[in-house]
């Protein structure tokens, strides 16, 4: 919707199919003649194996974790992020090398609510500087000029999605390569 040339990668065929029949309802059902996009089953650990040249963006929501039934405990949360760990920092990697130089990654992360009430998260950041990225603060002062109430976003680094009746959210970051 937005003009860009979109890609997709998935290593689930079925979830390959179905991204495929939801930009095709899109495409027409607002119009989108020239649309582009590509919708490819590989591993989004090694995105220059299926992505073979230098892309603006790349948005992304990896495995969050199982579906739970209920609010874990922190140790069992910690144990989810940190299985998860690898396949972020090969992902980190694999989204270097095909983003373009001052090309953007949305990254998505799981942000686990606890028994305790104290969320577990994935620290991200420090992989990206490691791999050549640095973290962008999305929103400059001239978007929320004059409206004080939104000011602090401002420095927001990262946002969490996390609906109440979730147990996994999301957490949200920007880099920049």
């Amino acid at each position: 919707m937005a003009g860009a040339k979109a890609w997709g990668v998935d290593v689930n065929p079925w979830c390959v199919e179905a991204t495929l029949e939801n930009l095709r309802w899109l495409k027409k059902e607002y119009g989108l003649q020239g649309a582009e996009y590509k919708v490819l089953q590989g591993d989004s650990r090694s995105l220059s194996t299926s992505v073979q040249r230098e892309v603006d963006c790349v948005a992304t929501e990896p495995d969050l974790g199982p579906a739970l039934r209920h609010i874990p405990t922190t140790a069992y949360a910690s144990k989810i992020v940190d299985r998860l760990r690898p396949l972020f920092r090969d992902f980190l990697e694999g989204a270097h090398d095909v983003l373009k130089t001052g090309g953007r990654l949305l990254l998505v992360t799981p942000y686990i609510k606890t028994r305790s009430g104290t969320p577990v998260t994935m620290d991200v950041e420090q992989w990206a500087l490691n791999v050549g990225l640095r973290r962008v603060h999305p929103f400059g002062r001239t978007v929320f000029a004059g409206n004080g109430a939104r000011e602090s976003l401002n420095k927001t680094a990262s946002f969490v999605d996390a609906e109440k009746r979730h147990r996994i959210g999301r957490e949200i970051h920007v880099f920049q390569k």
